[in-house]
């Protein structure tokens, strides 16, 4: 390979990886009216009850899959109301319900050559009765689907997992007598301790199968065996590999799966990470398929090499639930919120150095809890 080959590659994985901002990744739902015989209810209202509230998860978008923020194309309680309007007209003598939503979020894993859309919905359906929140069933669905680009189907697997959900609770005795809800618990409670992975006194062990457990403290408890593998670890539950959750945790130590931001580190690989606070942080590689592809395609080994040559820091935001490269056009994006560590930042002689961006994250985390 000619040295200007080399060179090439390189520029072209830096352009990549220092890529501009991406805008909101933004869902409409299409309603379409649902047919349920003898239908005893109809919903008018919706309480948002979710962990995180700044967005509905994240979307990989543009030839680097970078993640960004994912939202309806209106507030989420109003999305949500016009679309069960929408599916199930009211009529006489249906019993009013209200919507709770526990959680509604979507996601992507990105594989070497494949991806994978995850819709993850909870909705406790209520009941209001002399001014007073009934609760009578929680109904969760997980709709998963895999191709070449899973980006434009959010919609269909979201619409999926609300129509199951509605289908559940049509069966179920809409007159129960339920349990009264004084105040609406989320997973996220700032007053619980316990339940904030920053403040819990014991962190339990266990699988993060999806990114509100991490942030919760609340995994599936199962046995977790990790193996070192070089600067990442493999992780193990009864000496068999993990199908694929978000991370994991030993009861001290976070690990973040890999799938979101390095295509060539293979299944089952977790970072461990090294910097809490609102940002948690970590190194390793940030390769997307479309570098992993473009490198290992047109260079072989040694573009691969070239693409995977230098750490990157890789941080998880607790506010919003993103992973991204800290680089230093996304860690002024960060620091914008805190005007004076920013400033400070500018002045940096070598503001790329990993070194002195990780000091700023660690800087950043003492000085804006979440």
């Amino acid at each position: 390979m000619t040295l200007t080959r080399l060179l090439l590659i390189i520029t072209l994985v830096f352009k990549t990886l220092t890529g501009c901002a991406q805008q909101d990744f933004v869902v409409k739902l299409k309603p379409d009216v649902l047919t349920i015989p003898n239908r005893t209810f109809f919903i008018d209202s919706v309480v948002d009850a979710r962990a995180v509230t700044v967005n509905i998860g994240m979307a990989q978008v543009g030839m680097n899959n970078r993640q960004v923020e994912a939202n309806f194309d209106k507030p989420f309680e109003a999305a949500l109301t016009d679309y069960f309007k929408t599916v199930l007209p009211r009529s006489e003598g249906q019993v009013r319900i209200v919507a709770l939503v526990n959680e509604l979020r979507i996601s992507e894993k990105t594989y070497k050559l494949k991806e994978r859309g995850i819709a993850d919905l909870s909705i406790t359906f209520c009941r209001i009765d002399s001014g007073k929140l009934y609760s009578l069933q929680t109904f969760d669905d997980q709709q998963e689907s895999g191709g070449m680009d899973v980006t434009a189907a959010h919609q269909s697997r979201l619409t999926l997992a609300l129509k199951n959900c509605i289908e559940k609770f049509s069966k179920t005795d809409t007159h129960a007598a339920g349990v009264v809800i004084n105040n609406t618990e989320v997973e996220w409670e700032s007053t619980d301790k316990e339940r904030n992975i920053l403040e819990c006194s014991e962190r339990i062990p266990g699988v993060y199968a999806k990114f509100s457990q991490l942030r919760s403290n609340s995994p599936e408890r199962k046995d977790v065996y990790l193996k070192p593998r070089g600067i990442l670890f493999m992780a193990h539950n009864n000496e068999s590999k993990l199908v694929e959750p978000f991370g994991v945790c030993d009861g001290m130590s976070i690990y973040v799966n890999t799938y979101f931001y390095n295509a060539v580190a293979g299944k089952g690989q977790f970072a461990k990470v090294i910097e809490e606070g609102r940002i948690l942080a970590w190194y390793d590689h940030y390769v997307s398929a479309t570098e992993a592809g473009f490198a290992g395609g047109a260079f072989g080994g040694i573009g691969m090499a070239a693409a995977t040559s230098d750490l990157d820091i890789i941080g998880l935001d607790l506010k919003t639930g993103l992973i991204k490269p800290i680089k230093i056009k996304s860690l002024e994006q960060l620091l914008a919120e805190d005007p004076e560590l920013l400033s400070q930042y500018r002045q940096e002689k070598d503001k790329g150095d990993v070194v002195t961006m990780m000091r700023y994250v660690k800087a950043f985390n003492v000085r804006n809890t979440l």
